[in-house]
């Protein structure tokens, strides 16, 4: 009678001892999936906060871009208007370098040799 007890004892304790490995196996899955998780949220942290850095590197230059458009206008503005400032000047020595021989003989030197 006492073999008979000891069979169910030594079976529950087997069961027992399949259900705690079952369960630290259940426990290991799930903290790797936990760590897993984590990993993943921390990336995405990451990859925001360098999507951001660069959209606010684009973002500078195209300020940049605007402040450099704005100064090209406005050289180009400057050169049109000294063009204009220009143009009879320049339509005076034309007409004094035709007409005065010595202007003439003076525009037709070549340069010196360090000057171009």
């Amino acid at each position: 009678m006492q073999k008979i007890l000891n069979y169910p004892i030594i079976g529950l304790i087997i069961i027992l001892v399949l259900m705690v490995v079952y369960i630290s196996f259940i426990t290991k899955q799930r903290d790797q999936a936990i760590d897993g998780f984590n990993r993943a949220n921390q990336q995405i942290a990451q990859l925001i906060k360098i999507n951001r850095d660069q959209a606010g590197a684009v973002d500078l230059l195209n300020k940049q871009l605007a402040l450099n458009d704005a100064y090209i206008e406005g050289l180009e503005q400057r050169r049109k208007n000294t063009e204009q400032v220009l143009a009879p000047t320049e339509s005076k020595f034309k007409k004094a370098k035709n007409e005065n021989p010595s202007i003439n003989d003076w525009a037709n030197q070549p340069l010196p040799m360090g000057l171009y």
